[in-house]
């Protein structure tokens, strides 16, 4: 995981040490916008992602992939840019339409 943490756009949160089922749960940031690009705050504004935020997309799933990181369940808010960069990950971890929830 240390190559994906190095882009800053991904966390793991471990299950329970103790040996009871647990869960792993991964936490990865939007791609990158042209507002990101000019330090512009976003927060609701439905701003897309640049080409920079789709390329950074396809390298975090395509090392997710590498190394057999994957989940039940892909959650994302419905803002354009958390949406693309979800489709981006399922289509490279080849996820069904069913496996992202859009909240």
């Amino acid at each position: 995981m240390r190559n994906i943490c190095q882009l800053g756009l991904m966390r793991n949160i471990k299950g329970d040490s103790e040996g009871e089922n647990g869960m792993n749960l991964y936490l990865i940031r939007h791609g990158e916008t042209d507002w990101n690009a000019e330090g512009r705050l976003q927060g609701q504004t439905d701003i897309p992602l640049n080409c920079k935020g789709i390329e950074q997309m396809q390298q975090v799933a395509k090392q997710m992939k590498r190394m057999g990181i994957g989940a039940d369940l892909i959650v994302t808010s419905p803002l354009i840019r958390a949406r693309q960069s979800a489709d981006i990950v399922s289509s490279v971890l080849d996820y069904q339409e069913k496996d992202v929830r859009v909240e």
